[in-house]
């Protein structure tokens, strides 16, 4: 249907409302009632679609970029001060969820004497999934 056939049937439709619920009370009630009816039908808006959560997924990598598992991998909400940690799997790998998008995050692996350098995650990154490798360095001697 064309632009100007649409604005036609609506002109026509709309010009029937005065004498449809003219001539009786009877009428004017079956028009109100109708028009009650159908408000509900042009109020609904479009709904807010919830926000795509964030994910950080990478690998925990030792100096000669061998992956490595069982290494604690913290990623902490800077906003929140909150840490969540959890192990790298059989293959090194790791991957945090469903994070807040308007948040910035620290994260950073572990194991034994070695640990990676604090990696952080901005909330300005509009990027879904995060890809992010961490490598373990030996610490200094004390």
């Amino acid at each position: 249907m064309d632009a100007a056939l649409k604005i036609r049937t609506w002109a026509n439709a709309y010009s029937l409302v005065p004498r449809l619920c003219a001539g009786s009370p009877w009428a004017l009630f079956m028009c109100v009632v109708v028009f009650i009816a159908a408000m509900p039908a042009f109020a609904t808006g479009a709904k807010k679609k919830a926000p795509i959560p964030k994910n950080v997924k990478g690998l925990v990598l030792d100096s000669a970029d061998i992956p490595v598992s069982g290494a604690a991998v913290a990623l902490k909400d800077v906003q929140t001060g909150k840490t969540i940690a959890i192990y790298s799997g059989s293959e090194g790998n790791f991957e945090f969820t469903d994070l807040d998008r308007g948040h910035d995050y620290e994260i950073r692996a572990s194991l034994k004497d070695s640990a990676s350098e604090v990696r952080k995650v901005s909330s300005f990154d509009n990027r879904n999934t995060i890809p992010m490798n961490l490598k373990l360095q030996p610490s200094p001697s004390k």
